[in-house]
C-alpha cells in the first residue's frame, strides 16, 4: 500500500550528511593530492552519491541543498574563490 504523504526528505537528509562528509574528506586530502586525483575522488564518491536516484528526488524542493553542497565541493577542488564564500 502506498501512502499519499510520502516524501523524499529523509532520503535527501541522508544524502546531505554523506556529501558533507565527502566535502570534509576532499578538503582534508586536497593539499596532498594532484587535481586529477581529486577529480577521480569526486567522481568515485560525490558524483555517484548524487546520481543515485536523482531521477526520482531531483525535482523535490529540499534537493536544492544537495546541489549547493555539490557546488561547494567543486569550488574546493577547483581552488575557487567561491569556496571561501560558501565555507
Amino acid at each position: 500500500m502506498i501512502e499519499s504523504c510520502l516524501s523524499w526528505k529523509d532520503h535527501i537528509d541522508e544524502l546531505i550528511s554523506k556529501l558533507n562528509k565527502e566535502c570534509y574528506a576532499i578538503r582534508s586530502v586536497k593539499p596532498l593530492m594532484f587535481s586529477e586525483v581529486l577529480r577521480m575522488i569526486y567522481f568515485a564518491y560525490v558524483h555517484s552519491i548524487i546520481l543515485y536516484g536523482m531521477v526520482f528526488w531531483g525535482n523535490y524542493s529540499h534537493s536544492k541543498i544537495i546541489f549547493k553542497i555539490q557546488k561547494r565541493i567543486m569550488s574546493v577542488i577547483m581552488n575557487s574563490s567561491i569556496s571561501r564564500l560558501l565555507l
